[in-house]
């Protein structure tokens, strides 16, 4: 819960709180009313005043932000909105990249000029975000070919070896990256296709397919 709804909740909780305890008091006779005004009049004011703020402004915490939460994203964000928070910008076209590993699936956004890797059966591994500001500098990572030459080790013939930005960081740092195991599977996204969107606490980008040969009507959100 973020601290805008926490306070909301708070003051919604004093309201009826003040109530009880003003009731509780005129009940025993400890609290003067005055002549214009009756019981049931002050009572109704403040219970009724306080608690229809309060109640307008936890609807205004809750159903607002999703006005400007992307429309394919609204229904995962009314789940993960404790988590996510407020939503930031407006939500852009990206180009991304989707590769399944033995081990990981890869989502790279040139957006962010970042890779994102999702630990699928290694429980010692967690979600990383590995920058990848060169992503363009060399040709070689791209060319398949050119990718079995460098990774003489690859691969089953079901596998394929690392690609794009991946393989630049395996052949950099080993150790950080052999745990993935070889490719599986890739999906390019033009622009068109994926959208990505920030939240206070994270953020939001897709819709990317369940696995990369599937069609996009089966796709799924990605939450960062």
């Amino acid at each position: 819960m973020n601290i805008d709804n926490f306070v909301s909740w708070l003051t919604l909780g004093s309201w009826v709180v003040s109530g009880i305890a003003y009731l509780i008091r005129l009940v025993r006779g400890e609290a003067n009313i005055p002549k214009w005004l009756s019981l049931k009049t002050i009572i109704g004011i403040t219970i009724a005043v306080g608690f229809s703020l309060s109640v307008f402004s936890l609807y205004l915490n809750y159903h607002q932000p999703i006005k400007k939460v992307a429309a394919p994203f609204r229904s995962a964000y009314v789940y993960y909105a404790p988590q996510l928070g407020k939503p930031g910008a407006v939500a852009k076209n990206v180009d991304a990249v989707q590769s399944v590993y033995e081990h990981a699936i890869i989502i790279w956004l040139r957006s962010n000029l970042t890779i994102y890797v999702l630990p699928t059966d290694a429980p010692d591994q967690k979600l990383r975000a590995q920058q990848d500001p060169v992503w363009d500098s060399d040709p070689r990572f791209y060319d398949e070919d050119e990718l079995r030459r460098m990774f003489p080790d690859c691969c089953p013939r079901d596998r394929l070896p690392p690609w794009g930005g991946i393989a630049r960081h395996w052949k950099d740092s080993p150790k950080d990256w052999e745990w993935i195991g070889w490719r599986k599977s890739q999906c390019l996204y033009h622009a068109s296709a994926i959208l990505n969107q920030t939240f206070d606490g994270g953020m939001i980008a897709g819709i990317f397919t369940s696995h990369s040969h599937q069609a996009l009507p089966k796709a799924k959100c990605l939450f960062l």
